[in-house]
């Protein structure tokens, strides 16, 4: 075995990978750069997330050849390495910079523009469909009390079929 594959990290192409990330982590991957118009300074400010992983393994395995020869020995085996990885980079806000004072103004995510009126409507069709539900029920429970309703839908109340 030669000197390159007793340190497997050493030479892999996964090595660029991590020197990557270990040299960009710091403040210029959250806040960009600083864009003054107008009086002001904008600083933008995002989310980062990344995720890396990587593994690597070898395995050498002795076979004789000959039983009968105890000294005739031959190695084989095997090596192998992987690795994978995630980068992803969300805006979230800014900060607004002006001589009286700093402001953090976040975006509002799409996702909510977009879910807050489905919401209220499904909210909506919710409430209307256990409004009718009870409207219904209280017809229902007389009906079972054995009080048939003959004017149903005229506007008279069982209290006034009673009486007349």
């Amino acid at each position: 075995m030669d000197e390159k594959e007793m340190i497997p990290f050493q030479s892999s192409p996964v090595r660029p990978i991590f020197e990557k990330f270990s040299s960009a982590r710091d403040v210029s991957l959250v806040y960009g750069d600083p864009i003054e118009m107008q009086g002001r300074t904008i600083i933008p400010v995002a989310r980062i997330r990344y995720s890396v992983g990587a593994g690597a393994g070898g395995g050498y395995e002795r076979e004789d050849k000959d039983s009968e020869s105890p000294g005739f020995e031959e190695f084989e085996g095997g090596h192998g390495e992987g690795a994978g990885g995630s980068f992803s980079v969300k805006p979230v806000g800014i900060y607004d910079v002006t001589a009286e004072k700093t402001i953090y103004r976040p975006i509002v995510p799409i996702e909510l523009i977009v879910m807050l009126p489905l919401m209220m409507t499904g909210l909506g069709f919710l409430m209307a469909s256990s409004q009718n539900k009870s409207k219904g029920g209280k017809h229902k429970k007389r009906m079972q009390a054995g009080k048939r309703c003959e004017k149903k839908g005229k506007g008279k109340k069982m209290k006034d079929m009673h009486s007349g």
